[in-house]
């Protein structure tokens, strides 16, 4: 009977706890909104000074970059060849965020035509 009675307050104790409602996790959105805006303005900052390093500090390893109208960049090192290369022939003056899209290449073409 003892035993009865240890596994009803067991199975009451687990009952109890499986039922019980969950903590919601804190709501972090207008942190992590912050976060994106900031990183975003880094790289419209980096972009607009023509700073290849600059851009290169907001990138991660796995980085995935696709300029306009050329090939995907696949990891910093390539990313830094295409920065180097496009800052050696124009510097930009401007970026225009069309659609969230930052496109200085826009610029460099219309100034080229």
């Amino acid at each position: 009977m003892l035993a009865l009675g240890r596994c009803f307050r067991l199975s009451s104790l687990l009952l109890t706890a499986a039922c019980a409602k969950p903590q919601s996790a804190p709501d972090t959105s207008a942190a992590d909104r912050a976060a994106i805006d900031a990183g975003h303005e880094a790289f419209l900052a980096g972009m607009r000074a023509s700073d290849c390093n600059a851009l290169l500090a907001l990138l991660t390893a796995d980085v995935v970059f696709v300029p306009p109208n050329m090939p995907q960049a696949n990891g910093p090192d390539r990313v830094r060849s295409w920065c180097e290369s496009t800052f050696a022939q124009v510097k930009t003056k401007s970026v225009v965020i069309s659609s969230h899209l930052a496109t200085p290449a826009r610029r460099i073409m219309e100034a080229c035509a």
